[in-house]
C-alpha cells in the first residue's frame, strides 16, 4: 500500500507519527487535493484499527463547521485508508507560537471552538482529546478540530484506571476524570475542562501545569488549582480568568455544563470594549440538555480523610488493614474508589476483588480477580518496566513459580513458562503455597509502589481465602500494602474477624 501511495508523484507527505502518515495532493477520481490516511503499521492491532476508524464513523454524517469532511473508507493494497477534506491550516499551537494576535481575536477564536465543540456535543459524541494540536486553523481564523480517534458516544461509564502509558487523550489536557482515577464519569464536560487548558495556553502562553514528569502532571490534574491567568498576564481581565479556572474544575459539576453556556460568556467579554467585568454573571445561560447524575460525595468528608491517612501512613512503611461494614448499597464500594486520587502521587497500584454468593465453591475467587487485575495493569507496561517487573516476580517465586501461574496463568505472560513442580500432598502443599504468596506480596508491594487491594463482600469468601488473607495480613514483613475488606454487617459477625488483626475500621 505504501509503495503504492508513494510511488504517485501528485502526493506528499506532509505528517507522520508512530500510528499513521498522512498524505497530500489528487487521488482517484477526486477533483480537488485531499488528505489520504494510512495506518502506519504492516500488522496493526485490533485496537488501533477501531481508533483509525473512529474518524470515519463518528464524523460521517456530520454537517458541522469546524470539521473536516471525511470522504470515504478505502483500500488499497490490503490496507485501511481514509480519504478526507484537505484544510489548509496550522494546529493552534504553532499559530499562537508563529503570530501574534491581539486579545479580541483570540476571544473570538475561542467562540468558534466553543460553537464547534457544542455542536459535537449535541450528536452526543464526546472527543477525549481536544488539545492544541488537535484543533487547526486557516489564515482567516476558520478552526477545525480534527483527530477523533478515541472519540466515544456518550454513555455513563466511569473510565478505567489504567497505567499512566496507555491513557486514552494527550497527559498535558487530560481531564480529572480521564485519568481513570477520580472515581467519576467521563462525559461532555471533560472536553470543556481540556478546552480550559488551550484557552489557559493561549491566554498566557503557558500550560497551567508544566512539570516534566508525567506522573506528575496527572497528579496536578487532579488536585492542583493552576495559578489564575491574570496573575500570569496583567492584561487578562478577570473575567476571562474566573471562566478559565472554572473550566478547569476539579469535579464536572463545578465546570460550564455546555460549551454553548461557554460560548455565551466569551461573547458577551467580546462586546464589551471596555471589558466591564461587573455587568458579567457567570455562567448566566448555561444549561446543559442532557442528564448528568451528581457524583460528588456528600457527608463522607471524615471518612475520606481517613482513607487518605491511612494510605499516608501505609506509603510510610506503616501496616494496617481497613475493614468497612455496610449493608448492601450504602456506598461502600464508591467510598473506597476515592483511594485513586492519592494513588497517582505515590506511583502506586490499585487491585480489587469481589466474592460472589454463588461461586462459594470457587477457592481464592476474589483473590484471583485482584491479582489478575494486577497481571494484566503490568502486561500494558512498555518494555522496560516489563522486564523489570518479570525480574522482580520471578525472583519473589524463584523456581516454584508455578504455584503462582497455576491459580493466575496470566502471570505466565509475564514471567513466562514455569518449571514444573513435584507434587506434595497435605500441609506441605499448603505450606509452598503460602511461603509463595507471601515473597510474591512481600516483593510486589514496595516503597516505589505501594499496592492496594480492595477485597468486596467478604461474607461469602471461602476458607482457604481466609485463611490467605490472614496470612498475607499478619505477616510483619510486608510493608507497603493496604488491605481493604468490606462485608456486610447483617451477614457476618465483626467478632469473626477478629483474627485478622484490625488497625483501623470506619
Amino acid at each position: 500500500m505504501q509503495k503504492n501511495i508513494l510511488m504517485k508523484k501528485n502526493l506528499q507527505k506532509i505528517y507522520e507519527s508512530q500510528n499513521s502518515i498522512i498524505y497530500k495532493g489528487k487521488y482517484k477520481d477526486f477533483e480537488n487535493d485531499v488528505l489520504i490516511k494510512i495506518l502506519n503499521d504492516e500488522n496493526p492491532s485490533e485496537e488501533k484499527i477501531n481508533r483509525f476508524n473512529n474518524e470515519f464513523e463518528f464524523t460521517k454524517d456530520l454537517k458541522i463547521d469546524g470539521l473536516r469532511e471525511v470522504f470515504k473508507k478505502d483500500k488499497d493494497n490490503g490496507k485501511n485508508i481514509l480519504i478526507l477534506e484537505y484544510f489548509d491550516g496550522q494546529n493552534l499551537k504553532k499559530f499562537f507560537f508563529q503570530k501574534t494576535a491581539n486579545f479580541f481575536n483570540k476571544l473570538k477564536i475561542a467562540i468558534n471552538i466553543s460553537q464547534t465543540i457544542a455542536e459535537i456535543h449535541e450528536q452526543n459524541i464526546i472527543h477525549k482529546d481536544i488539545n492544541s494540536n488537535n484543533i487547526l486553523i486557516d489564515e482567516n481564523n476558520k478552526i477545525c478540530i480534527i483527530d477523533f480517534g478515541i472519540a466515544t458516544k456518550y454513555k455513563l461509564k466511569n473510565q478505567d484506571l489504567s497505567n499512566i502509558d496507555n491513557l486514552e487523550g494527550t497527559i498535558t489536557h487530560i481531564s480529572p476524570e480521564q485519568t481513570g482515577r477520580m472515581n467519576r464519569t467521563v462525559d461532555y464536560r471533560s472536553d470543556l475542562y481540556s478546552f480550559g487548558i488551550i484557552l489557559y495556553e493561549m491566554f498566557t502562553g503557558k500550560l497551567p501545569f508544566e512539570e516534566k514528569d508525567n506522573m506528575e502532571i496527572l497528579h496536578s490534574h487532579i488536585t492542583k488549582v493552576p495559578v489564575s491567568p491574570h496573575k500570569i498576564n496583567s492584561e487578562i481581565p478577570n473575567f476571562l480568568s474566573q471562566i478559565i479556572l472554572k473550566l478547569l474544575s476539579k469535579n464536572a459539576e463545578d465546570r460550564y455544563q455546555s460549551a454553548f453556556g461557554l460560548k455565551h460568556d466569551l461573547q458577551q467579554l467580546s462586546k464589551s470594549s471596555k471589558l466591564l467585568e461587573s455587568s458579567f454573571k457567570l455562567g448566566e445561560k448555561d444549561f446543559s440538555g442532557k442528564l448528568s447524575i451528581p457524583e460528588k460525595l456528600y457527608g463522607r468528608e471524615n471518612e475520606i480523610k481517613k482513607l487518605f491517612e491511612i494510605y499516608e501512613n501505609i506509603s510510610n512503611a506503616k501496616k494496617e488493614l481497613l475493614l468497612i461494614s455496610g449493608l448492601s448499597g450504602v456506598g461502600k464500594s464508591v467510598l473506597i474508589h476515592e483511594i485513586h486520587k492519592p494513588l497517582t502521587k505515590k506511583n502506586g497500584f490499585y487491585i480489587e476483588g469481589k466474592f460472589d454468593q454463588f461461586q462459594k465453591d470457587i477457592p481464592y475467587f476474589a483473590i484471583i480477580q485482584a491479582f489478575t487485575d494486577f497481571a494484566n495493569i503490568i502486561l500494558k507496561e512498555n518494555d522496560e518496566n516489563l522486564k523489570y517487573w518479570k525480574n522482580l516476580i520471578q525472583k519473589s517465586v524463584g523456581n516454584v513459580g508455578e504455584v503462582l501461574t497455576n491459580l493466575i496463568p496470566e502471570f505466565e505472560l509475564i514471567i513466562g513458562k514455569q518449571k514444573e513442580i513435584p507434587k506434595l500432598e497435605g500441609k506441605e502443599n499448603q505450606n509452598r503455597f503460602n511461603y509463595v504468596w507471601s515473597h510474591f506480596v512481600k516483593t510486589i508491594s514496595n516503597k516505589k509502589h505501594p499496592l492496594i487491594i480492595f477485597i468486596d463482600d467478604l461474607q461469602w469468601a471461602d476458607n482457604a481465602s481466609i485463611e490467605l488473607l490472614k496470612l498475607i495480613v499478619n505477616d510483619n514483613e510486608i510493608k507497603y500494602f493496604f488491605p481493604i475488606i468490606a462485608y456486610r454487617d447483617n451477614e457476618i459477625d465483626a467478632n469473626d474477624l477478629e483474627n485478622v488483626n484490625i488497625n483501623k475500621s470506619l
